[in-house]
């Protein structure tokens, strides 16, 4: 996934990337998956709702999400 984070008005304030991982056939959010920015150490994991957010001066990023595969 490609993602470009941008500026509010040049304030550099809220600038980011946010968003939902889901399931690619039940569209159901996936929570625990780990989300990663290519070229940064820091990694974040989706909240229950597979809800994701993270800090980032405006660019271009690579953005990863990896998670553990269950069955119900």
């Amino acid at each position: 996934m490609k993602m470009n984070a941008s500026g509010n008005d040049g304030d550099d304030a809220g600038v980011g990337v946010k968003g939902v991982v889901r399931d690619a056939l039940s569209l159901a959010p996936v929570a625990a998956a780990t989300v990663t920015v290519s070229g940064r150490l820091h990694t974040t994991q989706t909240t229950a709702n597979g809800e994701f957010w993270r800090l980032l001066l405006p660019g271009a990023y690579v953005i990863n999400v990896s998670c553990l595969l269950t069955t119900p």
